[in-house]
């Protein structure tokens, strides 16, 4: 029940939506890449990486003062591969550590995950930071019947 009234806290964005904030308010948002090994091969560029299982006490505790430390940001952006499991939790888990002490920050989740960001966004310049196609080749792959 309390994971379930943290994410009413939370606000899904579509890979779209985050693009456009990213493009017009940069320094308004943040982005948590949750994943751990998967990280591997490409990311949204500027994104922190701090695997879920380590996302608690003091690498929670430091993210919080990352963001007290920029009064301007509006949007916490969590996210892991699907963004099913990880980064749900991980946003639940932020909402649930900062319900009262943050409340100019929105936490938000990525819907569909890095995942659905590199679907849309792997062939343009800029927008996935050390990126390995080769990792990604199967996106590519025509689909069989």
């Amino acid at each position: 029940v309390v994971a379930d009234l943290q994410m009413e806290q939370v606000v899904y964005l579509s890979p779209a939506e985050l693009a456009a904030m990213l493009r017009d308010h940069p320094s308004d948002v943040t982005i948590v890449d949750v994943r751990g090994n998967d990280y591997e091969g490409g990311h949204i560029p500027n994104s922190l990486n701090i695997p879920a299982d380590q996302l608690a006490g003091e690498r929670l505790e430091a993210l919080a003062a990352y963001v007290r430390a920029r009064p301007h940001l509006r949007h916490i952006v969590f996210h892991c591969l699907y963004s099913k499991q990880r980064g749900p939790k991980a946003a639940a888990m932020w909402c649930r550590s900062q319900a009262s002490g943050l409340p100019h920050v929105q936490a938000h989740v990525l819907r569909g995950g890095f995942e659905a960001w590199a679907m849309l966004y792997r062939k343009q310049p800029g927008m996935i930071a050390d990126y390995l196609p080769e990792k990604w080749a199967w996106m590519d792959a025509p689909v069989k019947d």
